[in-house]
């Protein structure tokens, strides 16, 4: 199986988890991840779409008063378009 298997599970009072109809064969080696779920109410609430998420973030990042200008200086390295000559 090369998908991903989910299930969920409590643990018992001594720390046993018992998983059972998993569809693996018998002897078959799978890897193990656990983690505690979380309530509806803990999980982060999401924007429905990117413009949404950009709008949260509008104005809390620190960057220069060229940044838009001169973004592929402070991405990639390249000289400032404001220092060439046109």
């Amino acid at each position: 199986m090369d998908q991903p298997y989910r299930t969920h599970a409590h643990v018992s009072e001594n720390g046993t988890l018992v998983l059972s109809n998993l569809p693996f064969a018998a002897g078959e080696q799978v890897e193990v991840t656990l983690r505690a779920e979380t309530s509806p109410e803990e999980q982060p609430v999401l924007e429905a779409d990117a413009l949404g998420v950009l709008e949260t973030l509008m104005g809390t990042v620190q960057a220069p008063s060229d940044w838009a200008a001169e973004h592929d200086h402070y991405l990639y390295g390249t000289p400032k378009r404001a220092n060439q000559e046109p």
